[in-house]
């Protein structure tokens, strides 16, 4: 299993504009499959630039819609694009080409929060099928527990060749409980595992009495780092201690550093980033007007996941202060 990490950080700006008008074309509300390899959404993706089908990480830790020149024939910079993807097609999508993805990996590219927040949205991990809704959802919610998010963040973006994007709120920030202590968390569908503020991991007692799983490379914005890997013993949503409790999560830790552009941008203290090892054992309905997510009871209440392969991350595009 590869193991992916896509954070993309941003300068922040006093407005939460997004600077484009957003438009779709298609019927929204057909299921869409989606591989998980990675315990990362991956769909398909049609761009007019070529008539190649790519495979691009479903991905709310980016808020911009990012492609690897490696797959293309653009040159880097920023593009508006005819995009197909989850059923529909969005006429002129802002789409970032960049050299930002190594050669091995199984993906061309992300498509970012910036479409997500757009509409209501359900990804059913267990069963592997993502929906867009430009409706309330349809179906009867009352076996699901809800979980209220907050949508923070913002900020302009610079290509490699000088291209600015401006992009509004995207970050879904949710608080956890994570062995009894209180934590807010960026729900990440691009994060293969959990990952942890080392200063956070101390107050739970670092790795007293936890698996040492070794340590893995990471490529963050702030260098290559060595990050510990470990199991956390229980965590749940904040709002929903019983339903949502799982035992036994695969986690990396890494350096404060590696937050605080996140922070600055959001202006809350994020120390986790909540990812697919959590994330893959729920259905998930996201009312974005409402800033609930509708969760459904996990599939087990202990993950059996254990670390393999490299964690990475793309290299982030230079930010504009």
């Amino acid at each position: 299993m590869k193991i992916l990490l896509a954070l993309m950080v941003f300068g922040l700006l006093s407005c939460d504009d997004e600077g484009t008008s957003f438009h779709w074309e298609g019927t929204p509300g057909t299921p869409v499959y989606f591989d998980l390899g990675s315990l990362t959404p991956e769909i398909s993706v049609t761009m007019n630039s070529t008539p190649a089908t790519e495979s691009f990480v479903l991905d709310t830790g980016s808020p911009i819609n990012l492609a690897d020149v490696g797959s293309y024939s653009e040159a880097p910079g920023l593009y508006s694009k005819d995009v197909t993807a989850l059923g529909l097609t969005f006429p002129g999508l802002p789409v970032v080409f960049e050299d930002w993805i190594h050669d091995s990996a199984p993906v061309s590219g992300i498509l970012g929060a910036s479409v997500l927040i757009h509409f209501n949205w359900e990804i059913d991990y267990p069963n592997q099928l993502l929906t867009l809704y430009d409706t309330d959802f349809p179906q009867d919610l009352s076996s699901d527990t809800p979980v209220s998010f907050m949508l923070k963040g913002g900020g302009r973006y610079r290509a490699s060749n000088g291209d600015i994007l401006d992009v509004g709120a995207t970050r879904h920030l949710v608080w956890l409980e994570i062995e009894g202590e209180r934590v807010l968390a960026l729900l990440d569908t691009g994060a293969s595992y959990m990952v942890m503020a080392q200063s956070f991991f101390n107050l739970l007692g670092g790795m007293e009495g936890r698996a040492d799983l070794g340590t893995q490379e990471m490529f963050t914005v702030n260098g290559v780092v060595q990050a510990q890997l470990t199991n956390l013993s229980e965590m749940n949503f904040e709002d929903a201690p019983i339903q949502s409790e799982l035992t036994n999560i695969a986690t990396a830790i890494m350096p404060d550093a590696f937050f605080s552009e996140l922070q600055v941008e959001t202006g809350k203290v994020v120390e986790i980033l909540l990812g697919g090892s959590y994330l893959s054992h729920f259905r998930l309905r996201f009312a974005t007007d409402d800033r609930i997510i509708w969760a459904s009871p996990p599939t087990l209440k202990k993950s059996s996941l254990t670390p393999s392969g490299r964690l990475r991350m793309p290299p982030v595009l230079e930010t504009v202060p």
